[in-house]
């Protein structure tokens, strides 16, 4: 095996994980807001318990 494969691989796996990343903390902000609007629109004795 080629030693600059080896750094490629690295590469496109440090690549992939902050796409990963990327895409958990998009999806995370985006529960977070639901969330809220979820909040700010039902009065608290209608919601739905454990929320």
């Amino acid at each position: 095996m080629h030693p600059n494969d080896k750094v490629a691989q690295r590469r496109e796996r440090k690549k992939a994980n902050r796409e990963k990343r990327r895409e958990e903390q998009l999806e995370r902000e985006w529960h977070r807001e639901m969330l809220e609007l979820y909040k700010s629109e039902t009065p608290k004795d209608e919601r739905v318990r454990g929320v």
